[in-house]
C-alpha cells in the first residue's frame, strides 16, 4: 500500500458503531493484530508534530502506567542530514546514540558505495547526494530520554518507537546504600551521573536487540558486519503488514508490544500491536479533543 490516501481508503478506514479513532484509520480488514494510520505532511508541519508528541506521550503512559514497557527509540539517518544534524551532534553524548541497519522486507545489507560512484561524483559527472550513503543507516538511543529525544527528532521522517517489556530476567542495577557514602565513590563520580551509566550498561543487554537482529536480518548473517550488529529496526510500510508471512508479523510482535513509526512511502505515521489498541486510542483522542486538542490534516 504505497499511498493510503488514495489507493486503500476501504483498508485503513474508520468504520462506523465502533469507538472513534479519528484521525487516525484502522485497518478493519486485519484481524491478526491492530494497524493504525495518522495522515501527516514529512517533515510533519507544526500542529501535526504537537498533536502526535501529545498523543504518543498519553499512549506510553496508559499502557506502561508502571514502567511496564521500555521505550526504545530510533532515528533513520536520512531523517537527520540536514535539519537535525546540529541537534543529534550537541546531544550525542547525552543520549549515547548506537549505530545500526534499518531494514526495508528482502533488501540487501547497505554497503559503502562502488569505486565507479564515487570516480562519477569525483569527476563532477553526478551530483554528489548524501541520501544514498545514509539510507539504511539508523541510531538506537542507549540513553532513555523519550520526551527530549522525541521532542528533537519526531515529525523529520524518521523516526521509530518501540514498547518492549522489561526482560524478566534482567534484575535493575542498583548502588547500595553504604557504596553511595563511601568516599571513594563520591570523589570518583556522582551518584546520578553513575547510575546513568549502569542503566545504559543494563539497556545494552537488553534482550530484544538480539531478537530484532534474528528477526529481521535473515539473510545477513554470514556477513561480518552482521557480527558487530547490536540490532536491526525493520523499516516497514503499511503493505509490507498485509504482505509479508504470518510469521515475520509474528515476530515484530514478539519483540514490542507497540510498533510506531514514520513512514514516507504511507504519508504518515503507522501505529501498530499484536493486541487491542482500539479502546486506548478512542479514549486518548477523546479527551484530547474535549482539551482542545485537534489534529488538522
Amino acid at each position: 500500500m504505497t499511498n493510503p490516501r488514495n489507493s486503500a481508503r476501504g483498508r485503513l478506514s474508520e468504520t462506523p458503531d465502533r469507538a472513534p479513532v479519528l484521525p487516525f484509520r484502522h485497518a478493519e480488514d486485519v484481524t491478526r493484530f491492530d494497524l493504525y494510520w495518522l495522515p501527516a505532511s514529512l517533515p510533519a508541519r507544526a500542529q501535526q508534530r504537537q498533536w502526535t508528541l501529545l498523543f504518543l506521550a498519553e499512549l506510553v503512559k496508559r499502557l506502561s502506567p508502571k514502567g511496564e514497557l521500555s521505550t526504545e527509540l530510533f532515528v533513520e539517518s536520512s531523517a537527520i542530514h540536514p535539519d537535525r544534524q546540529e541537534q543529534f551532534v550537541q546531544t550525542a553524548f547525552d543520549f549515547n546514540p548506537v549505530m545500526g541497519f534499518s531494514r526495508k522486507p528482502g533488501a540487501p545489507m547497505p554497503s559503502l558505495p562502488k569505486n565507479e560512484a564515487i570516480d562519477a561524483i569525483r569527476n563532477q559527472e553526478k551530483p554528489f547526494e548524501i541520501g544514498q550513503f545514509l539510507e539504511g543507516l539508523c541510531y538506537w538511543f542507549l540513553k532513555k530520554s523519550a520526551s527530549e529525544q522525541l521532542d528533537l527528532f519526531w515529525g523529520f521522517g524518521g523516526m521509530t518507537m518501540m514498547l518492549v517489556k522489561a526482560d524478566p530476567v534482567t534484575p535493575p542495577i542498583n548502588i547500595p546504600a553504604g557504596v553511595k557514602k563511601h568516599p571513594a565513590f563520591q570523589s570518583m563520580l556522582q551518584e546520578k551521573e553513575l547510575q546513568s551509566m549502569l542503566d545504559m550498561a543494563q539497556a545494552a543487554q537488553s534482550s530484544f536487540l538480539k531478537k530484532t537482529k534474528e528477526a529481521f536480518g535473515k539473510g545477513w548473517e554470514d556477513r561480518v558486519e552482521y557480527r558487530g550488529l547490536q540490532y536491526i529496526l525493520p523499516r516497514w510500510s503499511s503493505r509490507d503488514f498485509f504482505d509479508l508471512p504470518e510469521d515475520d508479523v509474528n515476530a515484530l510482535f514478539n519483540i514490542c508490544e507497540v510498533f510506531a513509526t514514520e513512514s514516507p512511502v504511507d504519508q504518515g505515521v503507522l501505529l501498530a500491536s499484536g493486541k487491542p489498541l482500539r479502546p486506548v486510542i478512542s479514549d486518548i483522542v477523546i479527551e484530547m479533543s474535549a482539551a482542545g486538542e485537534v489534529f488538522c490534516e
